[in-house]
């Protein structure tokens, strides 16, 4: 695959196409340039497909960062910053940082029940320390099991890009048949 090349109308006007659908206030036109000749550039398949990856899932209503992350710490991985280096890892391409990976773990441990637990007196804090070993929780095991569903635990209020993700507009990713869905 050739990375460079000059920027022609064809780039311009399917960069504007994807830009304008990925603002949009719905999912449906970012999802479908899924169904789109858009090898003109050749990076954006993976991007349209890992940005749908951060809708819940519809099976257990966790976004794939967040599902790495229980997993990683189910697998004990304790320290924060270390599951954010696994996590990284599990990425084709830089995804996050690590304060938007905080956002996750923090909602984890503030959802009652909480998916995930501190020490006794600690706070997560960025950076970390060694002190804040994170653990899951048997409400975390249930949600990344499937048994329970992380919506109706969560109070859903989270924007991805010009969605705005709450109990009256949830959007779920169907990672086995790959397409976004309004939950009804």
């Amino acid at each position: 695959m050739k990375y460079e090349e000059p920027v022609t109308e064809k780039h311009l006007m399917l960069s504007s196409k994807a830009w304008s659908a990925f603002r949009e206030n719905s999912p449906e036109l970012w999802s479908q340039l899924l169904n789109e000749n858009i090898s003109e550039l050749p990076f954006l398949e993976g991007a349209v497909i890992r940005m749908l990856e951060e809708y819940p899932n519809c099976n257990n209503g966790l976004s794939r960062t967040a599902q790495q992350a229980l997993e990683i710490i189910s697998k004990n991985e304790k320290l924060a910053g270390k599951a954010f280096g696994v996590n990284q890892e599990l990425e084709e391409r830089i995804f996050l940082g690590d304060s938007s990976f905080w956002e996750i773990l923090q909602e984890f441990l503030d959802s009652s029940p909480a998916l995930l637990k501190l020490p006794e007196g600690k706070k997560l804090t960025l950076p970390t320390a060694k002190d804040q070993e994170l653990t899951i929780t048997p409400a975390g095991l249930d949600v990344l099991s499937g048994k329970r569903n992380w919506l109706e635990i969560t109070n859903l209020d989270r924007w991805i890009v010009g969605v705005h993700l709450e109990p009256a507009n949830v959007w779920c990713w169907n990672s086995d048949s790959g397409s976004i869905m309004k939950k009804a």
